[in-house]
């Protein structure tokens, strides 16, 4: 009798091991069903959000664009404006025969001071032949005409 319980004991055994089997083939397809749908769904996530990244990109590089553009030509508005108020100043100082340029003058005394000049006033005194300047309302000089 002991054979035939063992026997028995064995086959149900076996038949619990079948089921165990089975039991964990049909999880494992399952959580292999679960797995490829989350990749799925995952790649068109990835997808959208990449879409709309490129969007994002397209939309502030055109904005960006537009920006350049509208500083260019507030730059070149203000370019014109400081160039039509720049203009052409050409005064001369006659005497004895003789014509200065006081913008040569002017030139002279700023190379003196290595472009550092902030400020120049210039006195031409006919008489001595030389003119007189005040450079950044301090330093006093004369040049020879």
């Amino acid at each position: 009798m002991a054979t035939k319980k063992t026997e028995t004991a064995k086959a149900a055994v076996k038949e619990e091991v079948k089921k165990a089997a089975a039991k964990a083939e049909a999880t494992t397809a399952k959580a292999k069903t679960a797995v490829k749908d989350a990749a799925v769904k995952a790649d068109k996530e990835v997808k959208a959000a990449a879409e709309k990244t490129e969007k994002a990109v397209k939309s502030s590089a055109k904005k960006t664009k537009a920006e350049v553009k509208s500083a260019t030509k507030k730059a070149e508005k203000a370019v014109k404006k400081t160039a039509q108020k720049i203009a052409t100043k050409e005064v001369y100082f006659e005497f004895g025969g003789k014509q200065i340029n006081t913008a040569e003058v002017a030139d002279k005394i700023e190379k003196e001071y290595d472009g550092k000049v902030k400020s120049l006033r210039i006195y031409i005194k006919a008489e001595d032949n030389a003119a007189y300047y005040v450079v950044n309302d301090k330093d006093l000089g004369k040049i020879e005409l």
